[in-house]
């Protein structure tokens, strides 16, 4: 798992990390090598979210939904 280390998803991505067993990458922060690439990809997952659902109010559609576009991805 890669952090950001931004103070706002410390607290929520620790919980995650502890409930699954997943280990951590040291990475720099602000490194132009994955920044950008993920800001792109996740800006089109919240572009798509937003033309098919509009505003989603409850987790587990958004949940859901996340998982169908992040299957279309391709490469």
């Amino acid at each position: 798992m890669l952090e950001d280390g931004a103070p706002g998803h410390k607290k929520h991505v620790r919980i995650c990390r502890e409930l699954n067993e997943v280990d951590i990458i040291q990475w720099q922060a602000q490194s132009p090598d994955l920044v950008n690439l993920i800001e792109a990809l996740w800006m089109d997952i919240e572009t798509e979210l937003g033309e098919t659902l509009g505003r989603i109010g409850d987790i587990l559609p958004l949940q859901q939904h996340v998982r169908i576009i992040w299957e279309q991805i391709t490469v």
